[in-house]
């Protein structure tokens, strides 16, 4: 091996990226995807994601492959027309309702028969204070597991 080359394979960048590149090895290695973030404004509906930071103001997901677990999928949304926040357990109810219909379009069966769950993620008092009304409606699991399949026209 050259002296470039041998530079290049000890080289920590080189390192990473075939660590990132590949997982396993031998004729079980598999191209890994590099996670992308995606902001709650820029996530496309139907979009299989994992929280980035499963707190009470979501704002990101790190989107992930459909066919590997993931924690939610995105069921559609709706924007708000209040002029006023109109409180947090006003609008955890609000969004709830609305958000149905749109799951059980999405899953392809009553929110009440699914295997699935409903959550809501909307907007925070400082984010609705600079004109954010979207509500994203996600498919979630009952039991706060990943989700090892798709829910979209599941019927389940």
């Amino acid at each position: 091996m050259n002296t470039r080359l041998k530079a290049l394979a000890l080289s920590p960048v080189f390192a990473l990226v075939m660590a990132s590149a590949v997982s396993g090895c031998g004729d079980e290695a598999k191209v890994v995807p590099p996670v992308e973030r995606v902001t709650i404004e820029a996530i496309e509906d139907g979009t299989c994601a994992t929280f980035v930071d499963d707190n009470a103001f979501v704002r990101e997901f790190e989107k992930s492959l459909c066919g590997t677990p993931h924690a939610v999928e995105v069921a559609g949304r709706y924007t708000l027309t209040d002029a006023e926040y109109p409180g947090a357990s006003a609008l955890r109810l609000d969004t709830q309702l609305a958000c149905r219909p749109i799951f059980e379009a999405f899953v392809g069966t009553s929110y009440f028969a699914s295997e699935y769950d409903l959550r809501t993620v909307s907007p925070s008092p400082a984010s609705w204070s600079v004109g954010d009304r979207t509500v994203l409606c996600l498919v979630v699991s009952k039991d706060g597991s990943l989700l090892t399949s798709l829910a979209r026209d599941s019927g389940r």
